[in-house]
């Protein structure tokens, strides 16, 4: 079997440079949706994030390590936007409030000053 760096004898890619590549934008990608979630759940249920599991369905541990920047499974992001009145994929993984209805809009803009003047940059 040929390693994956080699075909037909020609180097085409470097794939310790590539895996590096790919980790560096996933991994802030998952800490910015992670603070959107902190952000739902504060608004949604306080600082309970057991509270808030429970609200949605969704296990404990596994909303945690969503938290925690894991990445958001499509079957919980379409969930929250089931149980959550007018929220949006584009809020939760681009960060996009221009599809949010105002009130809401205004009110995860609150629950976000809350949450980073109580936890400090993260």
């Amino acid at each position: 079997m040929q390693d994956p760096k080699d075909f037909l004898g020609k180097k085409i890619w470097n794939a310790a440079f590539s895996a590096e590549m790919a980790r560096a934008p996933e991994t802030e990608f998952n800490k910015a949706v992670a603070a959107r979630l902190r952000v739902l759940r504060y608004f949604v249920a306080g600082h309970s994030q057991t509270a808030f599991a429970a609200q949605i369905g969704v296990d404990v541990k596994r909303w945690n390590n969503f938290e925690r920047g894991l990445p958001l499974s499509k079957d919980v992001s379409f969930l929250l936007c089931q149980k959550v009145p007018g929220l949006m994929l584009d809020w939760l993984f681009f960060g996009k409030e221009d599809g949010l209805p105002s009130r809401l809009q205004r009110e995860l803009v609150a629950a976000e000053i809350e949450v980073t003047s109580a936890t400090g940059p993260r």
